[in-house]
């Protein structure tokens, strides 16, 4: 499981801190690497599920949209 902050902006080019979450089962590749059975979450500054939406953007339950720049 990892927990990190991303880096996000909304329409308005406003930054917005998001946090990326992943706690599925994972298996250790022969390079070291992790590879994870589900995609992780994300979650907005008040710890709200943001809803993926594809090519990095997401949007919060309540409708704002965002796009991660890091």
């Amino acid at each position: 499981m990892y927990t990190r902050r991303r880096i996000a902006v909304d329409i308005k080019g406003n930054r917005v801190e998001v946090t990326e979450s992943q706690d599925s089962k994972y298996v250790v590749r022969d390079d070291g690497t992790f590879k994870y059975f589900d995609p992780p979450k994300f979650f907005d500054a008040d710890g709200k599920r943001l809803i993926p939406e594809g090519r990095g953007f997401f949007r919060s339950p309540w409708g704002i949209r965002y796009q991660l720049v890091d």
